[in-house]
Parts: C-alpha cells; sequence; structure tokens
C-alpha cells in the first residue's frame, strides 16, 4: 500500500513540475505564472508531508513489532 501511495504522490509532483515547463513555454502571464509556482510548491509540501507521515506510520508500527519480539518470553501463553 505504501510503495502505491509514494508512487503516486511522487507521480503528481513529477506532474506538477513538468507543467511549469509547460508554463513556461506557453509564456504566461506574470500572475498566472505567480499562482502556477505557488499550487506546484503547496503541492511539492503537501506531498512531502504525507511521505512523512506514511513514513512515520511505518517507523511506530516496527517499533511496535520489535516491541513484542522482545516481550514474547515474557508474556504468558494466552498471549502468544
Amino acid at each position: 500500500m505504501k510503495k502505491v501511495l509514494m508512487l503516486g504522490i511522487g507521480s503528481v509532483v513529477v506532474l506538477a513540475w513538468l507543467s511549469l515547463g509547460v508554463a513556461l513555454t506557453l509564456d504566461v502571464s506574470r500572475e498566472v505564472w505567480f499562482v502556477w509556482v505557488t499550487a506546484v510548491a503547496i503541492i511539492t509540501e503537501a506531498a512531502i508531508w504525507i511521505a512523512a507521515a506514511s513514513l512515520g506510520v511505518a517507523v511506530v508500527q516496527a517499533r511496535q513489532r520489535i516491541w513484542q519480539w522482545f516481550t514474547r518470553p515474557f508474556r504468558g501463553k494466552a498471549d502468544a
């Protein structure tokens, strides 16, 4: 699931940055260029935060599995 999410987010970011090249070739007005660059920056920032949140959850889940592995010998048979 994470790989699909990262691939999707990465694709959106790459397309957003490629759209800046399209905007350059279209010779858009200064106001439109400003809005376009701002939108791409916001898309990129959101992608960074989504990736960090996704990886952060993975770290927490890994820590839980490690903790369960370490404490397995000390737990009762009902928990095993």
